[in-house]
């Protein structure tokens, strides 16, 4: 929502996030992002992964992906893993640990690396402004349950997003889709807004 209104509505976002998916699982259909023709791809994943892949294969699984919408002329925004669980104390904390915590750390610093090697691919960084340095969690009030994004966590990662999309594809050069009744005609449309 936040890259949607600090570009004015000028992009059309689609969704193919499942819950729960591992970057295996994203890899598997993959191929219904790149067949959709779309402009540009954001990559939000690896979180789910933490539990079971070491870093190096989180983001290799990551990285094997946007080759594949390179290859198509597709650039990448990369989003790094976030920051979890803003408030030790929570349950969530029974299911992370540190060694999770050290992979995720692993798992940005390799998909910072990978980003690097590629042109067209652009990252943005979940993960530096909205964690307590101290211990890698997420800044109170970032998340809204200390697990998912939202809140000044999704304003954040919108915000780069948006930049990102700006740099790209300048807005002056977007037309922002608009209906008929979009327009404003005091006899047939007076509920236009142009």
């Amino acid at each position: 929502w936040a890259a949607d209104a600090l570009t004015w509505g000028a992009f059309a976002f689609d969704n193919y996030g499942i819950g729960g998916n591992q970057t295996p699982d994203i890899t598997n259909r993959y191929n219904q992002v790149l067949n959709g023709g779309y402009n540009v791809i954001i990559d939000f994943c690896g979180t789910n992964d933490l539990g079971g892949y070491t870093g190096a294969q989180i983001a290799a699984n990551r990285a094997a992906n946007w080759d594949k919408a390179l290859a198509r002329g597709i650039p990448v925004i990369a989003v790094l893993i976030s920051a979890r669980y803003a408030n030790p104390s929570t349950d969530y904390t029974v299911n992370y640990s540190a060694a999770k915590q050290n992979t995720l750390t692993a798992a940005n610093l390799e998909i910072v690396r990978q980003a690097r090697a590629r042109r067209g691919v652009y990252l943005v960084d979940a993960f530096s402004t909205m964690a307590v340095q101290s211990t890698g969690l997420a800044k109170s009030n970032y998340t809204s349950d200390g697990l998912h994004t939202g809140g000044p966590m999704g304003y954040e990662i919108g915000k780069q997003i948006a930049a990102i999309l700006r740099s790209i594809f300048p807005i002056e050069t977007v037309r922002p889709y608009m209906s008929v009744g979009t327009y404003y005609d005091a006899t047939y449309r007076p509920g236009g807004n142009l």
